[in-house]
């Protein structure tokens, strides 16, 4: 099966060596076309996040919170399939609710108190083709935004990051919690390290932009604000996550440090969203002086 995301990055990065804008659309068009991109990247972040929750929780790591997670997960994720199916935009046999269904049923097991161990299995066997069939809904989603928008190969590039961010922290999350169930192997230490530098190149990148691809730097001051608390939180997690690729294993309450800086990374790259997607919301600047300011 082709790696969705790497096509995606490499067309992405032909747009940017040729200047791409996309042309506008009307304000409904844009309106859909920004509901659409929201939902399918929260259908294609889910199917990280709900491994990483379902580990936590056989960990015994923030066990209620998780739970509450993986509930409120599969409830967004089957609602945005409902609507996505209302607005013509998939079929009710459409892969991805093929690819979801044993991680609607598996999650349902494990609310219902069930432990996650064979769970977890079931999820990670059916992840590559819910994740495939998810990108192709994402993709179409980013096209369809690009060209309501009229936006710059740049801002969609930057969209692209922002949602590999989330990603991203939602692997390094399950691949700690994975190595602190296992025998410790040069071949797990070898993935979180590639998973810790993946997630720094692309902090840099939104903080500083990068050119030679075709990211600006943001010129927005509630962003920088909000990549300035992000690069804060990320630096106070360095020391935790080189314990436990050193170690090879994660203890309980580094797993349970990770858990809290991930869920605040998560929200600050959620903040940063809000700001690139509807800059002009009401509720905008309050909710990112609220999520900058946080004590976690």
């Amino acid at each position: 099966m082709p790696n969705k995301r790497s096509i995606r990055l490499s067309s992405m990065a032909v747009l940017a060596a040729i200047g791409t804008t996309f042309g506008a659309a009307s304000a409904a068009e844009e309106g859909a076309a920004q509901s659409q991109l929201i939902m399918t990247s929260a259908l294609n972040s889910f199917v990280h996040q709900t491994v990483a929750s379902a580990c936590m929780i056989n960990a015994d790591v923030a066990v209620q919170t998780e739970m509450q997670e993986l509930a409120d997960m599969r409830n967004t994720f089957n609602a945005h399939l409902t609507t996505l199916v209302a607005d013509g935009k998939i079929a009710e046999d459409d892969a991805v609710f093929v690819g979801w269904r044993p991680f609607d049923e598996s999650i349902s097991m494990i609310l219902a108190g069930d432990r996650p161990d064979a769970y977890i299995k079931t999820m990670k066997k059916a992840q590559p083709a819910l994740e495939f069939a998810t990108l192709a809904l994402l993709d179409e989603s980013v096209n369809a935004y690009g060209e309501a928008e009229g936006a710059t190969t740049s801002e969609i590039l930057t969209l692209d990051l922002l949602e590999r961010q989330d990603i991203l922290i939602h692997k390094i999350k399950l691949q700690a919690c994975e190595m602190a169930a296992e025998t410790p192997s040069v071949e797990a230490k070898a993935t979180l390290d590639d998973l810790v530098d993946l997630y720094q190149v692309s902090l840099t990148a939104l903080t500083n932009g990068m050119p030679e691809v075709g990211i600006a730097a943001p010129t927005d001051y509630a962003a920088n604000q909000v990549l300035a608390a992000a690069s804060f939180d990320w630096r106070n997690m360095q020391p935790v996550l080189q314990s436990i690729a050193e170690n090879g294993t994660a203890t309980s309450t580094e797993l349970h440090g990770l858990q809290v800086r991930s869920t605040t990374l998560g929200n600050r790259m959620a903040a940063l969203g809000d700001i690139y997607l509807a800059p002009a919301v009401d509720d905008a600047a309050p909710r990112v002086a609220s999520l900058v300011g946080a004590a976690d």
